[in-house]
């Protein structure tokens, strides 16, 4: 199914007109509904119909060119909470990708360009290609919307429906897919079939859209936990625990808590901050989970749950405590390589 899709990329691409260029892709985008328009269209909402955002993305694809069958192919770490998700995603990103594996990395918001949303192996994507996919998809989507009572995605939708066209067409190994706002109804969480799925630590924030007791975003923020799809979390308060763990019983899928990295890791993180340490425990742990279920590896076939000698002894609030044994040397240069990287970026741009 994908290599078709591909083909019929690549014919659309060769028929594409020059002057397309990427400069006009920016600003044609910019004229997409803003996130801020966005969510003051939410909040002004009395019903707060959020759901029909998630059957709207659904049509997106379809009308991009792409069936829901092709996303199922993108092998995807989903990430969402309130602080630390894109520390925690640029952690997992940079394991993988020291661990051989080709990455595709889908974040938000940007610094300085909008294709930085865009990371293949770590680096923003070219001009050119986001040039490319980008008029590929617009148009598409803008030649069908007469169909649809001249509905077009916002711009934090369509971004994410052109990360699915950009990573398939890069046949990236993994997609580490950050949450814009939420979960349960964020554009990113049409994704039907993540590998793991990760929540950060949990705050309040976007209270007006979101709920305003941390009950209530730890349930938007457990949205994205899937049937059979292992979730791993940080250690929250008692209340959002509680959350977790009923929507984890609610989904039908296995969840569980990454520890801090251990004190005697003595390594310098890539990102700093005192919960930095937090972050990349839990970036560990997705990336393991990630590569044991590509393998099947410590993973019941029949539940999808982890073999009992990868949990601790303990647990939190009812919900079972992941090992916390010593890093791989992979796992070690993937933290250590992110300062580097930003250090360069801020050098540059800031």
């Amino acid at each position: 199914m994908v290599a078709s899709v591909l083909m019929q990329s690549l014919k659309s691409n060769n028929g594409q007109r020059m002057g397309k260029t990427y400069e006009e892709a920016v600003r044609t985008l910019n004229s997409l509904q803003s996130n801020a328009e966005t969510l003051e269209k939410i909040r002004a909402s009395g019903d707060h119909p959020r759901g029909r955002n998630l059957h709207n993305m659904e049509k997106f694809i379809l009308r991009s060119g792409l069936e829901l069958e092709d996303v199922d192919e993108l092998s995807v770490i989903h990430i969402s909470g309130t602080k630390g998700k894109g520390s925690t995603a640029a952690f997992s990103e940079s394991i993988l990708r020291h661990q051989g594996y080709k990455t595709g990395f889908f974040s938000s918001p940007h610094l300085v360009e909008v294709r930085e949303r865009f990371r293949i192996n770590g680096k923003p994507i070219a001009k050119e290609l986001f040039s490319s996919k980008f008029w590929n998809v617009y148009n598409k989507l803008n030649g069908s919307k007469i169909d649809y009572d001249g509905l077009m995605p916002p711009y934090f939708a369509f971004l994410t429906v052109l990360s699915c066209h950009i990573f398939l067409e890069e046949r990236v190994d993994v997609t580490i897919l950050e949450v814009g706002i939420g979960g349960e109804y964020d554009s990113t969480n049409f994704i039907r079939h993540p590998v793991v799925c990760g929540v950060t630590s949990l705050g309040l924030d976007h209270t007006s859209i979101l709920g305003n007791t941390i009950e209530s975003i730890a349930w938007n923020k457990a949205g994205i936990f899937k049937t059979d799809v292992p979730a791993v979390t940080v250690e929250q308060s008692p209340e959002a625990m509680m959350v977790i763990h009923e929507r984890s019983v609610e989904k039908k899928n296995p969840v569980y808590v990454a520890l801090p990295l251990p004190d005697h890791e003595k390594i310098t993180l890539g990102i700093h901050g005192c919960k930095q340490r937090l972050n990349a425990g839990l970036a560990v742990q997705l990336c393991r989970l990630w590569k044991n279920s590509i393998a099947k590896k410590d993973i019941d076939m029949n539940t999808n749950c982890i073999a009992n000698e990868v949990l601790s002894e303990s647990n939190i609030c009812g919900i079972p405590v992941l090992n916390t044994d010593r890093l791989t040397d992979e796992e070690k240069q993937g933290k250590c390589q992110e300062i580097k990287i930003l250090k360069k970026f801020c050098q540059k741009h800031i």
